[in-house]
């Protein structure tokens, strides 16, 4: 897992960014930086480094974004591999898909994701994203 300190949500606050495209990457780091600069940011390639290390290094991120399809485990895989885990039951998780996955929407719902963003990954689309968990509104994400 990389760390990307210096790009440091608020104070004290961190986001854990689970995606191996490098490209989405790059997009994601700068949109914290425009958004949130003092985000403590944490980078996995896939979903099970980013189960490791949380569970190993006792790391808990106060918001978790995630691709749909991963490699090894899925979204809907983490999400119920991580509501077994007592320190991580809470922390908001965002998945993301290029193409809407219509049919899992009740399950995300279920297995407690607070944001569903189905849009190509650009600049200005993730800024949104985050500017709404920035300010701690989850409730229009998926209500």
């Amino acid at each position: 897992m990389k760390r990307k300190d210096k790009k440091s949500i608020g104070t004290g606050r961190s986001f854990l960014f689970i995606n191996s495209n490098p490209v989405q990457q790059f997009i994601f780091i700068e949109a914290i930086a425009a958004i949130a600069p003092t985000t403590q940011l944490f980078l996995a390639e896939d979903a099970m480094e980013a189960l490791d290390v949380m569970v190993e290094k006792g790391l808990i991120p106060d918001i978790i974004m995630i691709e749909f399809k991963m490699k090894r485990i899925n979204a809907l895989t983490f999400l119920r591999e991580i509501k077994k885990i007592c320190s991580l039951q809470n922390v908001p998780v965002i998945v993301h898909s290029r193409r809407p996955a219509t049919r899992h929407i009740d399950e995300l719902k279920a297995l407690g994701a607070h944001g569903l963003y189905f849009k190509s990954y650009d600049y200005k689309g993730v800024c949104n994203v985050i500017n709404i968990f920035v300010q701690e509104r989850f409730s229009i994400c998926l209500n």
